[in-house]
C-alpha cells in the first residue's frame, strides 16, 4: 500500500501538492465509531491527487469540507460499502500473480479514483467527467477483474511510464521510502492514542508510543503488574487487520496518598456533610428541649404571617430554635441580601447558616396541612416594639458542643404580645453573627 500511494502520487504531470488542510481532515476525522475507513482515505488521498483545479499548487477537487460532510448519518452505509468494495479489490488483486504490481496499481486507482469522487458528489469535476452509481462502478470494477490484461486507467502523465531496470527500481523504493509515513498517516494513527488488537481481546487497551515509516509500536500494561510491559509491533501491511481504535483509556490505579484522601473518613467534603448532619441533630434536640409548644403560641395565617403569645411569659421563657427543614438547608455561605431569613450554628470551627423552611399551605376546606412552621421563622420581623433578641446558646451534642443562635425574649410578655425581634437602636435591620 505504502508503493502504491508513492507511486500515484507521481502519476499526474501537474504534481499538486495536497496541502496540510486537506491531509489533517483525512487524517483526524472519524466517521464511524467501529472502523476507521483505512482504504476510503487512502482512496481519497489518490483521487485529489489527480486535481486538476490547483490554487498556489495546492490540489483542491477533494477539500477538507468534502471530507466533513461524509461525518453524516446518510454517509454512514455508502462508506462501509465503499471500504469493503475497496478491501475486496485490494485482495482480488494481491492474489493475481499474472500481473505485476504496477497494473495492480493502475486498477486499484481507478475505483479508488471512482469511489471517492462518486461519495464526495465530484465526478463531474474528475478527469473522466463521467457519472457513475455506485452499482455501475461496482460492475466495471468485477469486468476488470475478470479481464485483468486489458484493464486501463485514467489518462496519466509521461511520469506513468512502468520502470525499467534495476536503477529506476531503486528509484521507486526511494520514492517509497521518502512517502511511506503516508499510509500509516492516512489510518489516523496518532502516537498517545490507544487501540485494540485483534485475538487479544476488546478489554485489553494498547497505547501507540512509537510510529516510524514502517511500522508502528504498542505497549500495553497490565494493571495489578506495572511492572510487566507488553510490547507489539505491526509493519503498515498488518495494521488494518490487526488494529481498532479505541476510546477507553488505559486502566490505572490511584496514587496510595489520594487513595487515603478518597476515604470518607478522611475526605473534606464527607466531614463537612457529616457535620452538617450533626447540627442538624442538634437543632431538631435542640428544638424539642427549648421551643416553645403549640398551646404556648397563636398564629396569624392571613394577611401575613404573626405569632403572638397565648399566656403571659416571664424573661428567658421563650427561646425559639431556627429548626431546618432538612440537611441542604444547611449552608456554608451565607446569604445575600439584609432581608434573608437565616439562623446561625458554630460547631468545630464552622459556622453553619439555616435557611428558612417553604411557607406551609393548609387546605381550608379539607384542613390538610403541607410544610412545617417553626416559630423562629414566624418571629424574625424587626420592630422597635419588639421583645426578641438573637443570643447564643451553648447544646452539648455527641462531637463536642456548638452554639446555637436562638430568639429569646430579654423582658416578659403580657398576654397576646407579639413575638417580634427587636430593632437596634440605629433602625438597621442588618443582622451580625457576632
Amino acid at each position: 500500500m505504502v508503493d502504491f500511494l508513492s507511486h500515484m502520487s507521481k502519476q499526474f504531470g501537474d504534481n499538486p501538492t495536497l496541502g496540510e488542510e486537506f491531509m489533517h481532515a483525512v487524517v483526524e476525522t472519524q466517521w464511524s465509531k467501529t472502523t476507521m475507513h483505512p482504504l476510503t482515505k487512502v482512496a481519497l488521498t489518490v483521487a485529489n491527487c489527480t486535481s486538476m483545479k490547483l490554487i498556489d499548487g495546492v490540489a483542491k477537487l477533494i477539500t477538507k469540507t468534502d471530507i466533513l460532510a461524509l461525518k453524516a448519518k446518510k454517509y454512514e452505509t455508502i462508506l462501509n460499502e465503499v471500504e469493503s468494495s475497496l478491501g475486496f479489490l485490494w485482495t482480488a488483486l494481491t492474489e493475481m500473480s499474472a500481473l505485476d504490481r504496477y497494473d495492480k496499481f493502475k486498477i486499484f486507482s481507478k475505483y479508488c479514483i471512482r469511489y471517492s469522487l462518486f461519495i464526495t458528489n465530484k465526478q463531474k469535476h474528475g478527469r473522466e467527467g463521467k457519472v457513475y452509481s455506485m452499482e455501475e462502478i461496482k460492475a466495471m470494477m468485477n469486468n476488470d477483474l475478470k479481464t485483468p490484461v486489458t484493464a486501463s486507467s485514467l489518462p496519466l502523465s509521461a511520469s506513468s511510464v512502468k520502470p525499467e531496470g534495476a536503477s529506476q527500481e531503486a528509484e521507486a523504493l526511494d520514492i517509497s521510502q521518502a512517502n511511506s509515513s503516508m499510509f500509516i498517516a492516512t489510518l489516523g494513527l496518532k502516537i498517545g492514542n490507544t487501540y485494540t488488537i485483534k485475538d487479544q481481546g476488546t478489554s485489553r487497551v494498547w497505547l501507540l508510543t512509537e510510529m516510524t515509516d514502517k511500522e508502528v509500536t504498542l505497549v500495553h500494561i497490565p494493571l495489578l503488574e506495572p511492572t510487566k510491559k507488553l510490547t507489539m509491533k505491526f509493519k503498515e501491511s498488518e495494521i488494518v487487520d490487526n488494529l481498532k481504535q479505541s476510546k477507553a483509556k488505559l486502566p490505572t490505579l490511584v496514587d496510595p496518598k489520594l487513595l487515603d484522601a478518597l476515604i470518607p473518613s478522611n475526605n473534606d467534603m464527607c466531614t463537612l456533610e457529616f457535620q452538617k448532619a450533626e447540627v442538624f441533630l442538634a437543632l431538631v434536640n435542640a428544638y424539642n428541649q427549648w421551643d416553645l409548644e403549640a398551646t404556648d403560641m397563636l398564629l396569624q395565617d392571613t394577611p401575613h404571617h404573626a405569632v403572638y403569645a397565648n399566656h403571659d411569659m416571664k424573661k428567658g421563657f421563650v427561646q425559639l430554635v431556627p429548626y431546618p427543614e432538612k440537611i441542604s438547608s444547611i449552608v456554608m455561605k451565607e446569604p445575600s441580601g439584609s432581608s434573608a431569613k437565616h439562623g446561625v450554628v458554630r460547631y468545630l470551627g464552622n459556622t453553619f447558616y439555616i435557611m428558612g423552611p417553604k411557607n406551609y399551605k393548609i387546605d381550608g376546606a379539607t384542613g390538610k396541612v403541607d410544610g412545617i412552621f417553626a416559630p423562629f421563622w414566624g418571629c424574625l420581623k424587626e420592630d422597635t416594639g419588639g421583645s426578641l433578641e438573637l443570643k447564643f446558646k451553648q447544646f452539648s451534642i455527641e462531637g463536642g458542643t456548638c452554639e446555637i443562635q436562638i430568639l429569646t425574649n430579654t423582658e416578659s410578655i403580657a398576654k397576646h404580645g407579639q413575638l417580634m425581634l427587636k430593632a437596634s437602636e440605629s433602625g438597621t435591620k442588618k443582622r451580625k453573627v457576632k
